[in-house]
């Protein structure tokens, strides 16, 4: 039973781990994002304003290819770094998870995993 809960314990602080990174990455991203999207933005509210008074193509464009940029690098890292899988036994979850679970004794409760 020791072995079980070691287990899921184990378990558990990996999809922590994940979790954990997946926010990080997000929070970075989303910040690394905000700067060239508020150039665009700033360039298409100075358009409103008085068209034939800015030709901020360039500007855009620049923001654009920062943008392209950090999503290629993302994806370039994040290739290299992929949540390893790793097989596990659900036996032991299994067993007790029906321990755990109050089943009347008119139900009978079977269960078979292949091992792979």
């Amino acid at each position: 039973m020791q072995d079980n809960t070691e287990s899921i314990e184990r378990q558990n602080e990996n999809e922590d781990i994940i979790i954990q990174e997946i926010k990080r990455i997000s929070s970075e991203l989303s910040h690394d994002l905000r700067g060239p999207l508020q150039i665009i933005r700033n360039c298409t509210y100075l358009l409103k304003l008085d068209p034939d008074d800015l030709n901020p193509t360039e500007d855009i464009d620049n923001a654009v290819s920062k943008i392209i940029d950090m999503l290629n690098n993302f994806r370039e890292y994040y290739k290299g770094n992929e949540i390893n899988k790793y097989a596990m036994d659900f036996n032991p979850i299994m067993e007790q998870a029906l321990k755990e679970v109050d089943i009347p004794d008119t139900v009978k409760t079977e269960y078979s995993m292949n091992q792979a």
